[in-house]
């Protein structure tokens, strides 16, 4: 039994498509997917998000089962994996998620995408992407100055050591199966529950068969050779011009690998970010090792999800489109009633918005500027002004059970949007506010004038 079909036999509950995409970056990409519709696609298979979020799981070329791309590096890595990626599901937004090598991967293409080459690869860059989730690493600039300090030379000897020329040779004459066994003792906690966990499903026996062969121990040295001579040249680069990350990022570590050899992984990161805001940190404690989504599977799970909830509401995601809906919110002059709403970019086009008419208790509703021409909205064309929505006692009938589809425009003096169940505030609204609702992704749970409490999105934990 091959190790790719053995695996496989672990992931037949999660009900995914092995696919294979040969890519034009010249590597045969296996990935293995789950398609939710139109949501985002996640680069990281647990098994918490797989009714919540579209997988796409690609094994990390030149790793056992997909074959190296003609060039070596994380930005032909990540290009590999884009254009596989696109060939399955075209047009998604995307959430980028890894641990390890594949994070460093998901690190190179959240910066390129901010900043995209002007080459003939400038089109793989242009997707929406909705935020990135990097487990246990600091940036591979970071890492290799870490190693002015012996302790963390030694502690990471294997990082020169698989980038050296010599390194495939005498591996093969050690055992592949037998480097990688001691590297997962090495490296793996001590936690027996952890460590159990590591181990289901024959998951080292894998790990071992896929590294007794030549290629993967080359294709596995050529990736950690790349993570000397072509990424960090890169990332000095990147610093000094100021291409940082500017999509929202998940950073986890494990307090008693990563944070005893780098100390304030958070602060570390925060130089990497165009703003500070967007990164949420988490050191991961209770003696989880290197491997987080085994070690610590269900504290992980848990931030995910967590880090899911807020990207998606920050970018609500029209389910049945290929176009994203922001929440658009607009603070507004005048008090009770504002006279004047601005347009609504990124709407244009969206197909199946149905009318608000039928909406008891919305008699104060005078009309909305900016809507003229939707498709679906053909009542609002001839009116141009919002009015009288100052309060919203007057929708006391909204609940989850209403059944209201399309778009709702609420207006209202002060509210705070939260998450019901969690007790989180998402946004304040301290003046006059108009907010722009898809009820498909959204459920109106309560209304006063003072708090809008709504319940996550259906499809969401």
């Amino acid at each position: 039994m091959s190790a790719e079909i053995r695996n496989l036999e672990s992931l037949s509950a999660l009900a995914v498509e092995r696919h294979v995409s040969t890519t034009p970056s010249g590597s045969t990409v296996i990935s293995y997917a789950k398609d939710l519709g139109e949501g985002p696609v996640l680069w990281l298979l647990i098994p918490q998000l797989q009714d919540k979020i579209s997988l796409f799981v690609p094994e990390l070329p030149g790793y056992g089962v997909s074959s190296r791309p003609k060039k070596d590096g994380f930005a032909a890595v990540g290009q590999a994996l884009l254009e596989a990626s696109h060939e399955l599901f075209p047009n998604r937004p995307i959430i980028l998620g890894g641990h390890d090598r594949g994070a460093r991967i998901c690190h190179r293409l959240a910066v390129t995408h901010a900043h995209p080459p002007q080459d003939e690869t400038a089109n793989l860059h242009s997707y929406k992407l909705l935020g990135t989730i990097m487990l246990d690493i600091v940036p591979t600039m970071v890492q290799w100055q870490a190693f002015a300090r012996p302790t963390a030379a030694a502690s990471y000897f294997h990082w020169p050591f698989l980038a050296s020329p010599i390194a495939p040779d005498m591996i093969e004459a050690y055992g592949g199966d037998r480097w990688t066994h001691d590297a997962l003792n090495r490296i793996s906690t001590d936690d027996s529950e952890g460590l159990k966990a590591m181990q289901s499903d024959d998951a080292w026996k894998v790990y071992e068969t896929l590294h007794a062969k030549r290629e993967t121990i080359e294709g596995s040295c050529a990736d950690y050779a790349a993570g000397c001579y072509v990424e960090p040249p890169l990332q000095e680069e990147d610093q000094r011009e100021g291409r940082k990350l500017e999509c929202p990022g998940l950073i986890m570590w494990s307090m008693r690998n990563l944070g005893k050899t780098h100390g304030d992984v958070e602060a570390i990161w925060k130089q990497w970010f165009k703003d500070e805001s967007l990164l949420t940190a988490q050191g991961v404690g209770d003696d989880a090792g290197h491997y987080l989504p085994e070690e610590a599977n269900k504290f992980v799970g848990r931030a995910m999800n967590d880090f899911l909830n807020k990207v998606m509401i920050a970018s609500l995601v029209f389910r049945g489109t290929s176009c994203l809906v922001p929440l658009h919110t607009f603070t507004l002059p005048g008090s009770p009633g504002p006279s004047d709403l601005p347009g609504l970019p990124g709407l244009a086009g969206l197909p199946d918005l149905p009318g608000l008419a039928g909406l008891a208790g919305l008699a104060g509703l005078a009309g909305l500027a900016g809507l003229a021409g939707l498709a679906g909205l053909p009542a609002l064309s001839a009116l141009s002004a919002l009015s009288a929505l100052s309060a919203l006692s007057a929708l006391p009938a909204l609940s989850a059970q209403a059944g209201l589809a399309g778009l709702l425009l609420l207006s209202f003096q002060q509210g705070v949007l939260s998450d019901e169940v969690g007790g989180r505030s998402l946004a304040v609204f301290s003046a006059p506010s108009c907010v722009l609702l898809p009820l498909a992704w959204l459920r109106v749970a309560q209304i006063s004038p003072v708090r809008l409490l709504l319940i996550r999105d259906p499809l969401l934990p």
